[in-house]
């Protein structure tokens, strides 16, 4: 019998590659359900629409793509090494 490995394929992207590919997800998001990802985002929010895989699938990768902009809060001293902040979002 022959048991041959298999590996798991890895992929590399520099970070302005990884925030194309989300913005490229997002708009195709938004041209199939007619309205923008902030507005997807809002009715989510409020239980406006249910949540199914798609809406799931496109909130997630609304979020990923605004954390791509986010500077996460830090403590400590400028010019010191910091922790995150148990308040990060």
């Amino acid at each position: 019998m022959n048991k041959e490995k298999k590996s798991i394929p890895v992929r590399y992207a520099t970070r302005a590659e990884m925030m194309e590919e989300r913005r490229c997800q997002l708009r195709e998001y938004e041209r199939r359900h007619k309205m923008s990802s902030e507005e997807m985002a809002n009715l989510m929010d409020n239980d406006a629409i249910p949540a199914t895989m798609e809406f799931i699938k496109w909130r997630h990768t609304y979020d990923v793509l605004r954390l791509f902009f986010a500077k996460p809060p830090m403590t400590g001293t400028l010019g010191t090494t910091a922790d995150m902040s148990a308040n990060a979002v």
